[in-house]
């Protein structure tokens, strides 16, 4: 019920921290939630977003840059981790913890291996999630009950992703955010 991108972190929300962080980029957010849109960047409201490579598939339309990058926006970012995934010179390229998708970045040689990726996974009913597209393009069986430890680029700092608000909140009264 509560949204995870609202959290406060350090006295902003989490989506105005990350935002602020993006000042200087040519960014479009992409959400359903009208409380996320009063943030003042460009917009985009998808049309499926049963599944995150839903949405991914549905901003299809938008890939018209030499690349693409998807923040997930539930991820605290270190400034560090943020401009690695930023600045990426990979074709294609995940960020990540070892259990946690944080950032996908690709460029328009990958545009339709990403796409076709997307398609087989939620054509075969998979989660759809990042780690799925992973290992699908990385050829990782998906029929496997493991993780594998290698992704293009470990983040091992202090970059977060927070399944529920309840654990923002405990992370937050911890002190584990500050000086982020």
């Amino acid at each position: 019920g509560e949204c995870k991108h609202l959290q406060d972190i350090n006295g902003k929300p989490l989506l105005c921290r990350t935002l602020k962080m993006l000042d200087g980029y040519d960014v479009t957010v992409v959400t359903h939630r009208p409380e996320l849109k009063t943030v003042s960047y460009n917009h985009f409201d998808p049309e499926n977003r049963e599944k995150l490579l839903n949405t991914v598939l549905s901003t299809k339309d938008l890939w018209d840059r030499n690349r693409v990058t998807f923040l997930l926006g539930d991820v605290v970012w270190t400034k560090a981790a943020l401009q690695k995934a930023l600045r990426s010179e990979k074709s294609l390229e995940f960020f990540a913890s070892v259990d946690e998708t944080f950032a996908i970045t690709f460029r328009e040689t990958m545009f339709d291996r990403v796409a076709e990726a997307a398609k087989k996974i939620l054509g075969d009913n998979r989660e759809g999630t990042a780690w799925e597209l992973y290992r699908t393009l990385a050829d990782i069986p998906l029929d496997k009950e493991w993780t594998d430890g290698w992704v293009h680029h470990r983040i091992s700092d202090r970059t977060d992703d927070i399944d529920y608000p309840e654990d923002y909140k405990a992370k937050v009264a911890s002190g584990y955010f500050e000086g982020m």
